[in-house]
């Protein structure tokens, strides 16, 4: 059975590859399977507002963004390491060989740990996962630039945990995320840990 403290998360629905937030979870009345109440970033005429038969399970904040989805619809996203590896660490299978010559066939693995630019935009990244503060810094040990626009990010503080680990990050792109909860976010704020930081995008986070 699905918690109730997951409310708030990020998710991305499959198979239409929606993002939204996670609303309420339970049972709906002459419904086999539990089903969990999602506010959609997009609105779409063939949506509701929380509603189902009449009963009000949870609101939205504009008309026709919810849905009721199944769980196993419904995907919570992956951690930091995860997205890292799938965008920046990829190989050639030797069992491809015989295509391009055996020759010409080599394992890629790049090397995240010198890249200064890091772009996950639009991806599943919901979470830092477990990671301590020395290995944040030790594996984005150069990061100049941090693009996490319109991924499933949505608690400000692993906002914070990634600028006290990437010292020398000077742009910080998060548009297009949904936090639930809003930091004290000023232009001019100072962070700890992050002296470098110049460009903290957070349009259209909900952050007021």
């Amino acid at each position: 059975m699905m918690s109730d403290g997951l409310i708030g998360r990020r998710v991305v629905l499959h198979p239409s590859n929606d993002k939204g937030t996670e609303e309420w979870v339970g049972n709906l009345p002459n419904q086999r399977q539990q089903r969990i109440g999602i506010e959609l970033d997009e609105v779409d005429p063939d949506r509701q507002d929380g509603t189902f038969d009449g009963i009000k399970y949870f609101d939205t904040r504009r008309q026709k963004c919810g849905t009721f989805a199944k769980v196993k619809n419904v995907n919570f996203g992956k951690d930091l390491r995860q997205c890292l590896r799938e965008k920046y660490q990829t190989s050639v299978e030797y069992e491809d060989s015989w295509m391009v010559g055996e020759e010409d066939v080599k394992r890629k693995l790049a090397e995240v740990d010198k890249l200064e630019y890091v772009g996950l935009e639009g991806s599943e990244l919901a979470t830092l996962g477990a990671p301590k503060l020395n290995q944040l810094t030790d594996m984005l040990t150069r990061v100049r630039e941090l693009n996490l626009k319109s991924s499933l990010s949505h608690d400000w503080h692993e906002v914070d945990l990634l600028l006290a680990a990437l010292s020398n990050l000077e742009n910080l792109s998060l548009p297009g995320n949904r936090f639930n909860k809003f930091p004290e976010v000023k232009s001019g704020r100072e962070f700890d840990g992050c002296p470098n930081l110049r460009s903290l995008d957070i349009s259209s986070t909900l952050i007021p």
